[in-house]
């Protein structure tokens, strides 16, 4: 699968969190934020080609809207919220009927000019650009018998050190999403990749 395959969903916002993340984290667990004026934060994505407002800010950024469009391809960023009462850009809230390169390319742009920009998804966690990625680009016919079982086995005993057997396993699957198969294959203890089997065990 690829980045093509069609992303519609409203539950999901570009929100600040730490300045640089390496696996998804709940949101409640963020302990550094970074600081950017929301201002700031819009006049970059308006800089984005495609984007342009189509609704003024009112008090408080009450009723700035803006929009990107490709075809048939629509993101709207709204409902604009802020970190206290210092006027720091705290979240966006997106309405998507695209492609999921589409809210990919979009995000990697604004990180250019504010690395610690999120997305944040409906349960609550900041995803990082591979974690996203894979989410919506992992191939359900990767998830063979062999894989399953590593990835039960590895979560029922916490043994993230058999990650790059689970690699292996995906590979011969056909998985042949690169960033994928080196998560699992980087021997990080701080960073266990817990997520790498999330998305295998998931149903949908």
């Amino acid at each position: 699968m690829s980045t093509d395959t069609r992303f519609v969903s409203d539950d999901y916002a570009l929100s600040v969190g730490p300045p640089s993340l390496t696996e998804p984290i709940d949101s409640q667990n963020v302990h550094e934020i970074a600081e950017y004026p929301v201002a700031e934060v819009l006049t970059s994505l308006l800089a984005v080609p495609g984007v342009r407002p189509i609704g003024e800010a009112g008090t408080r950024w009450a009723g700035w809207t803006a929009a990107w469009e490709w075809g048939d391809r629509l993101i709207l960023f709204e409902d604009i919220e802020e970190l206290g009462d210092e006027g720091l850009f705290g979240c966006v809230q997106l309405l998507c009927d695209c492609y999921v390169g589409d809210v990919f390319k979009i995000w990697e742009a604004l990180r250019a000019r504010h690395s610690g920009l999120w997305l944040i998804d409906p349960n609550g966690w900041l995803q990082t650009p591979m974690s996203f990625l894979a989410k919506y680009t992992f191939d359900p016919s990767w998830r063979t018998s062999d894989v399953l079982a590593l990835a039960r086995g590895i979560r029922g005993e916490g043994a993230y050190d058999r990650l790059p057997i689970l690699a292996d396993a995906l590979e011969e699957a056909g998985c042949d999403n690169f960033d994928l198969l080196d998560r699992c294959r980087r021997q990080e203890p701080h960073v266990p990749g817990w997520w790498v089997v999330d998305l295998i065990l998931r149903t949908a």
